[in-house]
């Protein structure tokens, strides 16, 4: 079982991080979308916390939001600007350096 562990879990409840660990493992063990919902957490912590997020979780997500939005704009560039021949180049830069970058793009 992974323990979360990091400022950004001290606020987690243990069902939670039981929860999460339950869903961010092996496809065979994963517990199904049935299994989720009728997990303690969602059952009967999930919507009764009545607990925020901490400062250091909301500047978390705020970033990771931004991040996406970054990503998310770069790869419509991409799709947009580049040709084949240079979508193809950046994949293998990217495949160079151990990214795993995946893009998928319909050319007409």
């Amino acid at each position: 079982m992974n323990t979360r562990v990091g400022e950004e879990w001290d606020d987690v409840s243990n069902e939670a991080k039981d929860l999460i660990n339950k869903m961010l493992t092996k496809p065979k063990i994963r517990l199904t979308a049935e299994g989720a919902l009728k997990h303690t957490w969602i059952k009967t912590l999930a919507g009764g916390s009545g607990q925020i997020l901490s400062v250091n979780n909301r500047k978390m997500l705020k970033s990771f939001t931004a991040s996406q939005k970054l990503k998310k704009a770069v790869l419509t560039y991409i799709a947009t600007q580049c040709t084949e021949k240079e979508v193809n180049i950046l994949i293998k830069k990217e495949e160079l350096i151990g990214g795993r970058i995946k893009i998928l793009i319909y050319f007409s």
